[in-house]
C-alpha cells in the first residue's frame, strides 16, 4: 500500500522486489484497511474499506464503504471505482473478495459491528459484472 492520500499497487517479482511502478487508487479516501485483489475475466479487481458518514450510526447503510476497481494487465484502472455501502467494519477492517465465473461477479463479505456492540454480524454482498469495458 502506498503511504499517501490514497492506497496504491505496485506489482512484484518472484523474490517479493518491485517489479514495476506503483499505480495510486484513483481518486479514493484512504483505504481504512487491507487492500485485496481478485483475478476475474475482466481484469484484476481490487477492493478496499473505506470511512462512510461518522455521523451514521453503526448499523446503518453508508457507515463505512467497500470501493472496488477493476485495473488492466498493467494495473491501469479501468473506469471510476465503485463505492457500495456498508454497516460499520468490526476490528477486523477487511473486505475478503472472490470472483465467480457465474454469474460473472464479485462476491465480497465484511464483519460488522452490531446494535448493542454484543456481537458482530457478517454480511455478504455481490457485484455483478456483465460486460467488458
Amino acid at each position: 500500500m502506498h503511504d499517501g492520500p490514497g492506497g496504491g499497487l505496485a506489482p512484484l517479482d518472484a523474490q517479493g522486489g518491485l517489479a514495476g511502478p506503483v499505480q495510486l487508487l484513483p481518486g479514493s479516501p484512504r483505504p481504512s484497511g487491507g487492500i485485496r485483489m481478485a483475478a476475474t475475466g475482466l481484469g484484476r479487481a481490487v477492493v478496499w474499506p473505506e470511512e462512510g458518514d461518522p455521523a451514521l450510526p453503526d448499523e446503518a447503510l453508508g457507515r463505512s464503504r467497500v470501493a472496488i476497481q477493476v485495473l488492466d494487465a498493467e494495473l491501469a484502472p479501468r473506469g471510476a471505482p465503485v463505492r457500495l455501502d456498508a454497516t460499520r467494519f468490526s476490528s477486523h477492517n477487511l473486505v475478503p473478495t472472490v470472483a465467480l465465473a457465474y454469474p460473472r461477479g464479485l462476491l465480497h463479505s465484511w464483519s460488522a459491528r452490531s446494535r448493542g456492540g454484543q456481537r458482530d454480524a457478517a454480511f455478504i454482498g455481490f457485484v455483478r459484472c456483465d460486460v467488458a469495458h
